[in-house]
């Protein structure tokens, strides 16, 4: 989970399914995505630590009362980690545009993307944390969020929202036959959720 761009997290507990939908029974963290807003600027960051690790990201932002936008793409790699076989690599883009019709009207879209390849460096071959070094484990994974907030103002103290949302995730894992190997297996996993919900916040007075 990518946390460029996000401007601050919510952690609900108790069931959400009322604004989240029907996964949210025991709780939800939300995280934020910032809105775009200042004059257009950019900006690159280059990082390399140990094991090999490096990660790029390019930031890009702006806005004003009206407009604002905001994306984010980044790259994180690990080519030589501590434990054989547990390389990974990240791509992900994170991206949010927001237009005020009026001072009582909203339009907020949030594109979500991420991309892993993973090795799968250990699995389970006996005894408790007893572990074994597979080579020929790998593990892909691809997601995507498309989310719309249409906001409305329908007086100074209550705010509408219509919501409609996409998730999809392509997630699979493989383990090759090949010499010494405990298991040898490849899964598909194939997932899309939509979401379309109409809800109402009231704020009935005021807080100093």
């Amino acid at each position: 989970l990518s946390t460029d761009a996000t401007s601050g997290v919510e952690v609900l507990r108790g069931p959400q399914s009322a604004l989240y939908g029907s996964d949210a029974v025991a709780g939800v963290v939300n995280f934020r995505v910032r809105r775009g807003q200042g004059p257009p600027q950019a900006r690159t960051t280059l990082e390399a630590g140990s094991y090999a690790t490096n990660r790029e990201k390019i930031d890009i932002q702006g806005g004003n009362d009206t407009f604002g936008y905001s994306l984010v793409a980044s790259r994180l790699e690990q080519s030589n980690g501590r434990i054989d076989h547990s390389d990974f690599e990240v791509q992900s883009v994170t991206g949010r545009f927001d237009y005020d019709f009026s001072d009582t009207t909203r339009l907020m879209a949030v594109v979500i993307a991420e991309e892993d390849d993973l090795n799968v460096g250990t699995q389970a071959t006996g005894p408790r944390f007893h572990l074994f070094v597979d080579p020929d484990a790998s593990a892909e994974k691809d997601s995507g969020l498309i989310g719309l907030d249409f906001t409305h103002w329908v007086t100074s103290w209550i705010e509408g929202h219509i919501v409609l949302s996409r998730y999809t995730l392509d997630r699979d894992a493989f383990d090759f036959p090949s010499t010494g190997d405990a298991a040898n297996f490849q899964s598909l996993t194939e997932y899309t959720k939509g979401i379309a919900h109409l809800y109402t916040r009231v704020y009935p007075c005021e807080w100093d």
